[in-house]
């Protein structure tokens, strides 16, 4: 937890779950591949082969809403940029794909 100015300013670091990747680092099939699998830019998200593995969506869910509890306001990726502010609803965002 960060404090700045008086308020508490939590950060979440994300590995490999959720992946927003700059799309111009990528060329020819790797490009194809990657968009495919939902990975590129700002809609990105968790590589579909991943999803397939979550065979208990209630546990995947509650683990979610657990995260989203903390009221991140930060968001650092493993593969992706920084977020400094809406940390939640990129989250939130990126894992609809768990309803």
């Amino acid at each position: 937890m960060l404090e700045a100015l008086g308020e508490e300013l939590w950060t979440t670091l994300v590995c490999d779950l959720i992946q927003k990747l700059d799309e111009s680092a990528f060329s020819g099939w790797r490009r194809w591949a990657m968009k495919l699998d939902g990975l590129l830019g700002p809609d990105g998200s968790t590589p579909r082969e991943w999803r397939a593995t979550f065979t208990n969506r209630n546990a995947a869910r509650a683990a979610r809403d657990t995260i989203l509890g903390w009221n991140p306001k930060q968001l650092i990726l493993a593969h992706g940029p920084v977020f400094e502010q809406d940390a939640q609803d990129i989250i939130a965002s990126s894992l609809r794909w768990l309803r």
